[in-house]
């Protein structure tokens, strides 16, 4: 994809990975300016453990995988830094000590997360190994969003950038256009 330089406004970031059962996790990532147009896109191989890691790595082996393999390759190879690092996967937590920018969780990924644990769709997660949790949401704008706990300090960093955007910005329909993009590139089918 060519890339478009935006002078105009910040850039947010959209971080994602789409699993697929036979193939792998994809991660992908998209960089669009405040109008929501495209600046650029990435995205990874598919990644895929093997039984040892998965045995070694445990319940930490997720946000390893999501957060300091696919998310910090994507984002250390991309030439744009944008102002904030959006994700709907709780995971992608991990890569916040990695960046400059903070890490937020969008609602609706929140939401669809709590639906699935509700469903029964949880691994097991013992409590020394436990991925770090999301503080509380909070409103920033017309956004509803999370960061790590130990990064709460970022949230009027966060509240700063996101009331700046359009109140129809909506921040969950980025991740559909990368999980398409992944498809159409011939990956996770």
């Amino acid at each position: 994809m060519s890339e478009v330089r935006d002078k105009s406004g910040a850039a947010l970031g959209f971080l994602t990975v789409h699993e697929c059962a036979t193939r792998g996790l994809f991660g992908g990532y998209l960089v669009l300016n405040a109008a929501g147009r495209p600046i650029q896109f990435h995205c990874t191989a598919p990644v895929k453990p093997n039984r040892a890691q998965e045995i070694l790595y445990g319940a930490t082996l997720a946000p390893y995988l999501y957060g300091e393999q696919i998310g910090h390759t994507l984002v250390s190879q991309a030439k744009d830094n944008p102002t904030l690092l959006c994700t709907d996967c709780e995971e992608m937590f991990s890569l916040a000590p990695h960046v400059k920018q903070p890490v937020v969780l969008i609602e609706k990924a929140q939401q669809e997360r709590t639906t699935a644990q509700a469903e029964g769709k949880q691994l097991r997660v013992d409590a020394a190994h436990a991925p770090a949790a999301p503080s509380a949401m909070f409103t920033a704008g017309a956004h509803r969003v999370a960061l790590a706990a130990e990064y709460s300090g970022d949230q009027s960093r966060v509240t700063e950038q996101l009331t700046k955007l359009p109140p129809n910005f909506d921040l969950a329909e980025p991740f559909e256009r990368i999980r398409q993009a992944i498809a159409e590139a011939g990956g996770a089918r």
